[in-house]
């Protein structure tokens, strides 16, 4: 008769190879008889093992056959995504229309509202004088259309400027808000609100 403890001593090798074959055929018993048994998903997510325990269920496998269908509208969607985010692209077309601004036009803007802090102008006016100061037609032009002006105001401000320093009847003052280069609706408006 062979002597179990002297064996396990002598092959310990052998011993573990034998002992991991065991646990493996242990652990297969088990996870086989696990299989057969079917478990039902209600459908709230709690899973049961009759059917008749919610109202309706589906079997694991149903629940893990429609599952993988979610995966194939992730993908589906994560396609579409690129498409999507076009508007990134077409924000530095934006960006490239506002850069074209040149630095003349940037300047005549920048000296157009410091003149019309310190005093009124008339629209073909504050072109004429951004001229004078050197802008060509087109920054003259650019910087007077951007600087958010009321012309209308401007030509009250100016008939308002002229009567602190003299007097003037009403058919005088149009016209000489319309030598300022006020249009005559403008040069009316300015009159009318000063008082005329």
């Amino acid at each position: 008769m062979v002597d179990q403890k002297n064996w396990i001593k002598r092959h310990p090798v052998w011993t573990g190879i034998i002992g991991f074959f065991v646990l493996m055929l242990i652990i297969g018993i088990f996870t086989g008889n696990s299989s057969n048994q079917k478990v039902y998903v209600c459908s709230d997510g709690s899973q049961v093992s009759d059917s008749s325990q919610c109202g309706s269920a589906q079997t694991q496998d149903d629940v893990q056959n429609t599952a993988s269908q979610p995966t194939q509208i992730s993908q589906n969607t994560q396609t579409t995504t690129p498409t999507q985010t076009t508007t990134p692209q077409t924000t530095p077309a934006v960006e490239e229309q506002s850069d074209k601004t040149t630095m003349g036009e940037k300047n005549a803007l920048s000296k157009a509202l410091s003149y019309l802090r310190y005093t009124p102008f008339s629209y073909s006016g504050l072109i004429e004088q951004l001229e004078y100061e050197g802008y060509s037609h087109e920054e003259a032009v650019y910087g007077v259309d951007n600087c958010g002006a009321d012309w209308n105001k401007q030509a009250a401000l100016k008939a308002q400027s002229y009567l602190d320093y003299s007097a003037f009847s009403r058919e005088g003052l149009i016209e000489q808000l319309e030598y300022e280069g006020f249009t005559k609706e403008q040069a009316e408006y300015g009159v009318q609100a000063v008082g005329y």
